[in-house]
């Protein structure tokens, strides 16, 4: 899979680039790839789609947008990392 990201965000399959649906979808795609080396944080995406004034629904509709981009892109081009949780000491 061949990806630009020179404006215009370009993907390329075999010579023929999938539906990578619409602007904030594109966008979540465009964060990752600028950080293909990065774990990329659910608020930094949430930022750079939506800025400083997210909606009530950004967690969920990043979901949708990562779930559907995986599903275009095939397996193990976006990968999830859960971060564990920290208990504080006593």
């Amino acid at each position: 899979m061949e990806f630009r990201v020179l404006r215009p965000l370009l993907v390329s399959e075999g010579g023929r680039p999938p539906a990578l649906g619409g602007h904030r979808q594109r966008v979540v795609l465009g964060v990752v790839l600028a950080h293909a080396s990065e774990v990329v944080s659910t608020e930094r995406l949430i930022d750079e789609v939506w800025g400083e004034e997210p909606p009530d629904t950004a967690r969920k509709s990043l979901q949708v947008y990562v779930s559907r981009l995986r599903k275009i892109l095939g397996d193990g081009v976006i990968a999830s990392h859960d971060h564990p949780v920290r208990r504080r000491r006593p």
